[in-house]
């Protein structure tokens, strides 16, 4: 929960703690325990942002800004990893998702692509490598060596002229694959910006190709994969009857609550 030479435990107890215990003295760091006045049953959830969150038996969400780092590199959630593999030196989250990718075509068959590249832990890290999707199948592309994540990737390759989607993943040393991004380049970066009333280039049809939601892709000799930011997923009774589902995420912590009957 704060940076230093030491790591930090967080749990959470039946008397409304959640504590952050370090690492050498076994004592709550400062800032902590947080204080909630109920059961809390689940474990706290760490944001990408700084924040942390959890929740009690009774159904109430808590949350605090605390500046926890972005990269946890120990136990980042629960059972350790989004395979839920409980294993301390088990690799199990994959790449996130490449940002912002665009598409401009430069000649007949020919494509810029330029991406912010993931990292090999969610955005954490050095992926090993990118993987071209071309019409959803992954194609062997030159499309560099892998870099720390939030590094600017641009690279030109060769595709078919008919090509209709582009895509671009990430694969992990322990061969974890994440999810693609994909734009659409059907009619795209053919015009000369018609589609644009000063004909300027950034118009509908003019040269950069428009991106697309997130869509199957088949992957032939790739790990396990996982959807992005998501860290735990438990369901459990808690008081009154109610039922409560709690999915835990780097980005954030959502929270369902249901009567049985």
């Amino acid at each position: 929960m704060t940076p230093g030479q030491t790591q930090q435990v967080v749990a959470g107890t039946g008397l409304g703690l959640l504590h952050a215990y370090d690492g050498a003295t076994g004592q709550d760091v400062s800032g902590f325990p947080k204080r909630t006045g109920g059961w809390l049953f689940a474990p706290a959830a760490i944001s990408d942002d700084g924040r942390i969150a959890d929740i009690t038996r009774e159904g109430y969400l808590f949350s605090w800004s605390v500046g926890a780092p972005m990269c946890q590199t120990q136990w980042p959630s629960w059972r350790h990893d989004p395979q839920g593999s409980g294993n301390y030196n088990r690799d199990g989250t994959p790449p996130g998702a490449p940002k912002h990718l665009t598409v401009t075509r430069t000649g007949h068959d020919t494509f810029q692509v330029s991406f912010v590249a993931p990292g090999n832990d969610d955005y954490c890290g050095t992926a090993a490598k990118y993987v071209a999707v071309v019409d959803g199948q992954p194609k062997s592309l030159d499309l560099g060596p892998a870099v720390p994540a939030g590094t600017t990737v641009t690279r030109v390759v060769s595709v078919p002229d008919h090509t209709e989607s582009f895509g671009v993943f990430a694969v992990d040393a322990a061969t974890n694959s994440g999810p693609a991004a994909l734009v659409d380049v059907t009619g795209h970066g053919r015009g000369h910006g018609h589609g644009d009333p000063g004909g300027d280039g950034n118009g509908p049809g003019a040269g950069i190709a428009a991106p697309v939601a997130a869509a199957p892709v088949a992957r032939t000799g790739v790990g396990p994969t996982a959807a992005p930011h998501t860290r735990s997923v438990a369901w459990t009774t808690g008081a009154a009857g109610a039922g409560l589902l709690l999915v835990s995420g780097l980005g954030w912590l959502a929270v369902r609550r249901r009567r049985l009957h």
